[in-house]
Formats: C-alpha cells, sequence, structure tokens
C-alpha cells in the first residue's frame, strides 16, 4: 500500500459516504411516514367509532 493508493481509496470512502447516508436517511424517512400514515389511520377509525357510540 503506498500513499497514493491510500489517498485514492480516502477519496472514493468520501465520496461514497454521503450518497450512503443520502440511501439510508431516505430510507428511514420513508418508512416513518408510512408508519405515521398507519397512525393516522388508526385515529381516524377510533374516531369513527366514538361518534358512533355518541349517536
Amino acid at each position: 500500500m503506498t500513499s497514493t493508493d491510500i489517498t485514492t481509496l480516502s477519496n472514493i470512502i468520501f465520496t461514497l459516504l454521503p450518497i450512503i447516508v443520502f440511501i439510508f436517511v431516505i430510507k428511514i424517512t420513508n418508512r416513518s411516514l408510512t408508519l405515521l400514515k398507519a397512525q393516522n389511520h388508526q385515529l381516524k377509525m377510533l374516531e369513527r367509532k366514538i361518534n358512533k357510540k355518541r349517536c
């Protein structure tokens, strides 16, 4: 391993790292968004049940 090899490797890693992080962030936000949608749906169903009981 020469110093030039190490610098090229570090350059590649520094180029790839942000891309990988970006992909992970997108996946996590998508998952949390779908979870939020599911919770929102459950809340709406609960509200409907409560409204039916009131009537």
